[in-house]
């Protein structure tokens, strides 16, 4: 159950890189409010000091994302920016790179609970455009892309990111879809951003830079603005 003390307007949610936000970025910005259920991790909840933007860790994948995004919006979020690591499935997304999703694969099973079959969920236009430029002014470079949304990670295999890759995809991750299916179904305006976190499309994996990587920070710090603009 989300603790929050009181509803907000926006949150920038973290997705699937790191088990909380990372509090010594938050401490001049924000403060802990809340937290989620125990049974689900507990994740602490954390909010700006005028209330207007929460940020918390949704979770791993989509079910449990899903859920605790449906949590917040009962509590009151109409706008929400998640940001965090994917694994590259292309050469051409390469290290510290920024996507803005403007389009997920739905290979997984939340969003079909929300909306219609279809092979993409599509991402607001005027959203992804809005994110790009509010990073640039931060001076973090970034782009529209596809990705691919799985619930079995390690099902990720050779064929599978080839042919992911002939549709357009640049990284693999395992909550846009879910998410953006979410907010579709509740009206409300979602973006997505990923970093390079792990490259799986080499002939070996490399581990990367989930943890290590500076985008990582910056993108946090971006979100507690860019969320609620």
């Amino acid at each position: 159950m989300l603790t929050a003390r009181q509803a907000t307007t926006s949150a920038a949610v973290s997705s699937q890189t790191s088990r909380s936000p990372s509090t010594a970025g938050l401490k001049s910005r924000a403060h802990c409010v809340g937290h989620l259920s125990d049974q689900i991790g507990g994740n602490r909840i954390y909010a700006t000091h005028d209330s207007s933007n929460a940020v918390f860790h949704l979770g791993f994948g989509g079910p449990m994302s899903a859920h605790c995004f449906e949590q917040a919006i009962a509590a009151g979020v109409s706008n929400a920016l998640a940001d965090g690591g994917a694994g590259s499935i292309d050469p051409d997304f390469g290290q510290d790179e920024v996507l803005v999703v403007d389009r997920a694969i739905r290979d997984e099973g939340t969003s079909f609970h929300y909306l219609p079959s279809s092979r993409w969920v599509e991402f607001a236009p005027a959203e992804v455009d809005r994110v790009i430029s509010e990073l640039a002014t931060r001076g973090i470079p970034g782009r529209p892309g596809a990705t691919w949304t799985t619930d079995a990670d390690f099902r990720e295999t050779r064929a599978r990111i080839v042919r992911r890759r002939a549709e357009g995809c640049l990284t693999v991750e395992m909550e846009a879809a879910s998410l953006a299916a979410v907010a579709i179904f509740r009206r409300v305006r979602y973006t997505h951003v990923h970093y390079n976190g792990d490259d799986v499309h080499s002939a070996e994996w490399s581990a990367g830079s989930w943890t290590a990587s500076g985008r990582r920070a910056q993108l946090l710090e971006a979100a507690l603005t860019v969320a609620g603009n």
